[in-house]
């Protein structure tokens, strides 16, 4: 089967396609694998974010339109809140039409002089003047977009947020998804980039043991996730503030209480109840590609499409419990393309920082009208909302207070779930290649954190391997997929043998490359660690009394311990020669050499 990348050089308007080669094609397969090669290759590390030297892209998954629910889509670049390498990801069906196109990713470089949109079809590909739509909100620009390209094309866009270089801000795909996290929306407008449109219906190419074989393995596996996912599908993830709650895990009031016992509105009954059926929705493609269980909920009238994080982080985070605020605030955020999770972190750390008398008039808890104004400040760096434009890290810097209650990692807000209520979940967020991600490993069973988090090390390196191989599958992580499955369709798309050991060395690959990266820009072994809010004893509730960790030693011998089972350095975790050579990578051999030499002289 023939995979093709594009190379797009905003500073040249080049457009150059190349054919993907064996090494690509087996050792990083696509989505997460092709994002995180690409930008170590190309982005320069420690330049400006926002500079003609970083690298944006766009990659489907392995198995975008050949399995269930694969139309997750990996968007990445250096991030502008972390300097990490950074991997966020949308639904819809825009990676599918990318495959339908006849590409496997799209790799932009350099920077436009005037704004433009790129414009991809079966026949080529074009880059267009964006003039007539910069400014406007994502919602308005796709419909441009859409009426312009037709209803059937894939829309990815950015807001006045990311226009205004708001450090999170988003790119949104066809209105309701978003790739949120990290500020990629950001890069995109500093590089005179509003939207990316792909148009395209031609069959995907033959798979690799034929159309028969591949449908009857798509068809099973169909089956099989439409079985076990009925129940998720009645709440979606809308009712996961309750689940949160219950479990000692919800971020109340900046993550404050972990549990109240109760949550207001924001129950999954109440925005089911407001929510179209899924044969209502006009455009199924709300529900991603392929998907079995089509959990999304879309609100009548509105067009909102609403999510536990949205309910989480504009909801509880921020003290408001009323579902009308909830839903009014994730309508801005989507149209001025914020990302919802760290948006509702920043507003909670303000609201906080007023109660404590440090601030006067800007935020306070449950204030849902206050909340509107100040996202509207936030995108378009207004007032106190140019500082909070900045993060939740850098703000408590500029403003020089609040440092305790900004609850992050390595400068990446936290989402919608404490770790004080799962035994190794901090572990997690600390080493998680990005910063403070709920996705980066989800350690089972569910046990409180009683005990050293090196109880729970096993489950979360399995459980961070497979969500990351679902990462560059392309599919959903809400579906029962494992192993085995990826297996088989890998087997009958591309004729390739990769066994659980083979599939999990494509997690290792690139959480490797995204370590070396890491290194190299600055971070060591003392930004693997949680913020002080969540070493704070749970004032109340099942976990009351608990920590992220039992202590601060235990975080060190724990992630220690991770850096050991990964196979890099004891003291600052650099990945091994030996490692990088074991995993293919032999490209990444020199830089491992010369960081050992300046961080572990004595180990190397």
């Amino acid at each position: 089967m023939e995979r093709k990348i594009l190379f797009i050089d905003l500073s040249r308007t080049r457009i150059d396609e190349v054919e993907v080669d064996d090494y690509l094609h087996t050792r990083f397969l696509g989505g997460k694998g092709f994002c995180t090669y690409f930008i170590y290759k190309y982005a320069q590390p420690c330049a400006d974010p926002y500079g003609p030297r970083n690298v944006a892209v766009i990659a489907a998954g392995a198995l975008a339109g050949y399995a269930p629910a694969s139309g997750k889509t990996c968007f990445g670049a250096v991030s502008p809140l972390t300097g990490l390498i950074h991997d966020s990801y949308a639904g819809e069906v825009l990676g599918p039409k990318l495959r339908m196109a006849g590409y496997d990713a799209i790799v932009i470089t350099g920077k436009s002089e005037e704004p433009v949109y790129i414009y991809v079809t079966e026949e080529g590909t074009e880059i267009l003047s964006a003039d007539d739509i910069w400014g406007h909100s994502t919602s308005k620009a796709t419909k441009v977009l859409k009426e312009r390209h037709g209803k059937k094309s894939s829309v990815a866009v950015v807001g006045p947020a990311a226009e205004n270089k708001v450090r999170y801000a988003s790119v949104i795909v066809d209105y309701h998804r978003a790739a949120g996290r990290g500020g990629i929306g950001a890069i995109w407008a500093s590089k005179g980039l509003k939207a990316v449109v792909v148009k395209a219906a031609k069959p995907l190419p033959e798979p690799a043991l034929g159309r028969k074989a591949w449908r009857e393995v798509a068809t099973k596996l169909y089956k099989k996730f439409q079985a076990l996912g009925s129940s998720f599908s009645r709440y979606g993830t809308n009712n996961g503030l309750v689940t949160a709650d219950k479990l000692g895990m919800a971020p109340h009031y900046n993550f404050k209480y972990p549990h109240l016992g109760d949550v207001g509105e924001l129950k999954g009954e109440n925005v089911v109840k407001l929510a179209k059926g899924p044969h209502e929705v006009e455009d199924q493609s709300v529900f991603g590609y392929m998907c079995p269980i089509k959990c999304s909920k879309v609100v009548k009238d509105e067009g909102i499409k609403s999510e536990y994080e949205h309910l989480g982080m504009l909801g509880a985070a921020d003290g408001i419990y009323k579902l009308m605020d909830v839903l009014k605030a994730i309508k801005i955020v989507n149209d001025l393309g914020l990302d919802s999770i760290s948006s509702g972190n920043v507003i909670g750390w303000t609201a906080e920082s007023e109660e404590k008398g440090l601030l006067n008039g800007v935020m306070k808890w449950g204030d849902g009208e206050k909340q509107r104004k100040l996202l509207e400040e936030i995108a378009y760096r207004k007032g106190i909302g140019a500082v909070l434009a900045e993060g939740v890290k850098r703000a408590s810097e500029i403003l020089g207070f609040g440092k305790e209650w900004a609850v992050h990692v390595k400068g990446l807000e936290a989402p919608a779930w404490d770790p004080r209520g799962l035994l190794g979940f901090g572990l997690s967020y600390a080493t998680a290649d990005v910063g403070a991600s709920h996705l980066r490993g989800w350690p089972r069973p569910h046990r409180p954190p009683t005990d050293s988090a090196l109880k729970a090390l096993d489950s979360l390196l399995y459980d961070r391997d497979k969500t990351s191989v679902a990462d560059h599958m392309g599919t959903c992580v809400f579906l029962a997929y494992d192993f085995p499955d990826w297996s088989e369709l890998l087997k009958v798309v591309y004729g390739l043998d990769y066994d659980t050991e083979e599939l999990r060395k494509l997690s290792q690959r690139t959480e490797s490359l995204a370590r070396l990266w890491a290194l190299k820009v600055g971070y060591t072994s003392d930004d693997d660690t949680v913020p002080p809010r969540w070493m704070e004893p749970v004032p109340k509730g099942p976990n009351a009394g608990l920590k992220a960790f039992i202590s601060w030693e235990d975080l060190e011998v724990s992630k220690r311990e991770y850096y050991k089972r990964r196979g890099w350095s004891p003291r600052e975790g650099v990945p091994l020669p030996s490692t990088l050579k074991s995993l293919d990578l032999h490209f990444a051999v020199e830089d491992a050499e010369l960081l050992l030499r300046k961080l572990e002289p004595e180990y190397y």
